[in-house]
């Protein structure tokens, strides 16, 4: 894992989270903060890419699934490609529906909904870097 040290000379893992909505995106990062992961924030597909370009590289993608014009599987894939790497995601979610758990599930997501499962995405972040 890439991880950038911190002040203290541990070392905090590289988070991207990509949500529309500012205020689940403010409050999904301060959570992740206070874990003591660094969280990189988008809100959008093209948000992402320009922040990769720039030299942002996620060990971990957390994403919505329902965005303005790609969803989050769509999103998570445009990313893997771009770097040509199979980065972790997560889909961190509303939609519950069959349909998007598939979709998940076929493209190596793990699939958390939300807000029932934001008290374990933590917990899923640790797993998925170890």
């Amino acid at each position: 894992m890439k991880a950038t040290p911190n002040i203290l000379n541990t070392y905090t893992l590289p988070v991207l989270l990509i949500d529309d909505d500012e205020l689940i995106l403010d409050s999904l990062s301060e959570l992740l903060e206070a874990d003591g992961y660094q969280v990189h924030t988008a809100n959008s597909s093209a948000e992402c890419i320009a922040k990769i370009s720039n030299g942002i590289f996620p060990d971990i993608i957390i994403t919505d699934y329902r965005m303005r014009n790609r969803n989050g599987v769509e999103v998570v894939k445009s990313i893997r490609n771009f770097l040509d790497e199979e980065i972790p995601a997560i889909i961190f979610t509303d939609d519950t529906s069959n349909k998007v758990r598939e979709a998940a599930r076929q493209n190596k997501c793990i699939f958390l909904s939300k807000p029932q499962e934001t008290n374990i995405l933590a917990n899923q972040i640790s797993a998925m870097s170890a």
